[in-house]
């Protein structure tokens, strides 16, 4: 059975990272040109896709936006309810076409900073609850991704790909020095 992961597929420089053997060749990674936002930029506005109530999101999003906080040289706004204005914006889709099979949530990189969650997924808020998947752990997963980082090697790192049922999981060293690459942070 295929665990389910983020959407955005294992590739680096036009190929995938994965060896004949299934393992990975290296830790941390950034997508093809290394996109980011720009250190000018101090304040990152996010908000919310249409649909999206806040009392759900709310939650989880200042967790992760917080989380990353503290390792990059950003702060996070929330802007609009309808992302106007927003530099990030985040939400959840029902749809097959956003969304690969299985996928948890999908992000765009840098600037486009748009982050999907899977609607149809029984998520939970910070408890290891068999059968659920944290919200928590998804979003700061896909925020990473919104701010630069591929997915890593290392299983206990933010970035890895995918997440277990009833899994909760922080910043990992890894994140935090592939931050500190991508930033200078």
């Amino acid at each position: 059975m295929m665990m389910p992961r983020c959407g955005v597929p294992d590739i680096v420089n036009g190929r995938t990272r994965m060896n004949s053997a299934g393992k990975y060749n290296l830790d941390y990674a950034f997508y093809d040109g290394q996109p980011k936002w720009p250190l000018s930029k101090k304040v990152l506005n996010w908000g919310l896709l249409a649909g999206t109530r806040r009392d759900i999101i709310d939650p989880v999003s200042n967790y992760a936006l917080l989380s990353w906080t503290g390792v990059t040289p950003f702060k996070f706004n929330f802007v609009d309810e309808n992302v106007r204005g927003g530099d990030i914006a985040i939400g959840f889709v029902n749809k097959s076409s956003v969304l690969s099979e299985g996928a948890l949530g999908f992000a765009f990189p840098p600037t486009f900073g748009t982050v999907y969650f899977n609607g149809n997924v029984n998520w939970s808020d910070g408890t290891a609850a068999p059968g659920t998947y944290d919200m928590g752990t998804a979003a700061l997963h896909e925020l990473g991704h919104a701010l630069g980082l591929q997915h890593s090697s290392v299983e206990a790192a933010i970035m890895w790909p995918t997440l277990g049922s009833g899994v909760i999981k922080g910043l990992h060293d890894d994140d935090y020095q592939g931050m500190k690459a991508l930033y200078g942070t």
